[in-house]
């Protein structure tokens, strides 16, 4: 009958549509709960990263978890050191069988290049649109870790730089203070040389004086920069 026709098709649009957004449904929560485990698990190597002890051990979790999402070989990571690289972490065999397949990523921070990222696998390293988002956001954990560890190294250097320099202040003030003992000594024997009529005597209180001049601005350069010079 023309109305149980009509009820039928009626019946199948509805089921095609529901089967439809049912499965978009389905399709969007599966979507949303990769998501929210990649949210999770880029959330827990943050932490890892910002807690590691040094920032070889943030870079070696980082290359790690690379390697086991991506499903490669093995992950390196270089840093920048002029115009040289200089691997400072890995993860998988290594080093990578010969043949072996190659991508290399840059990483940047602050707009300048820190260092690179390289992935090895035996086949070509085909990724999908979700793992290339992955990746991405591990290059910025990656070159994170390549640049804290290059603030770290300017730091260390900088405190070496300010203990040599408390060491030689500390050293410029002793040898003035005992320079000071024996100029008074050289002084003394020369005005006693003086009176017995010596020639030389007053040339070397003289030169005694200049030298005791020297020593006297050197404690005074050394108080200035420790901060206990006092002016009258």
């Amino acid at each position: 009958k023309p109305l149980e026709l009509v009820m039928l098709f009626a019946f199948l649009a509805t089921s095609v549509t529901t089967t439809e957004l049912l499965a978009r449904a389905q399709a969007e929560a599966v979507e949303a709960s990769r998501r929210a485990d990649e949210v999770t698990r880029l959330s827990h190597l943050g932490s890892e990263t910002l807690n590691a002890g040094t920032p070889e051990r943030a870079l070696g979790a980082i290359a790690r978890v690379i390697r086991d999402e991506l499903r490669v070989d093995s992950c390196a990571i270089d840093r920048v050191l002029g115009v040289e690289q200089s691997e400072v972490a890995h993860a998988g065999a290594w080093p990578p069988a010969d043949g072996a397949h190659t991508r290399v990523l840059p990483l940047t921070a602050h707009g300048d290049a820190v260092g690179r990222l390289r992935l090895y696998h035996p086949t070509d390293i085909m990724l999908d649109r979700a793992q290339d988002e992955f990746l991405e956001a591990l290059t910025y954990y990656a070159a994170l870790g390549v640049e804290r560890m290059r603030l770290e190294g300017e730091a260390a250097h900088a405190e070496g730089l300010r203990e040599a320099n408390r060491l030689k202040d500390i050293l410029l003030a002793t040898v003035s203070h005992d320079l000071r003992t024996p100029l008074t000594t050289i002084k003394a024997l020369a005005q006693d040389a003086a009176l017995r009529g010596d020639e030389n005597a007053m040339v070397i209180e003289e030169q005694a004086d200049r030298l005791s001049g020297l020593v006297n601005d050197l404690l005074d350069l050394s108080r200035i920069k420790g901060g206990t010079f006092r002016t009258n």
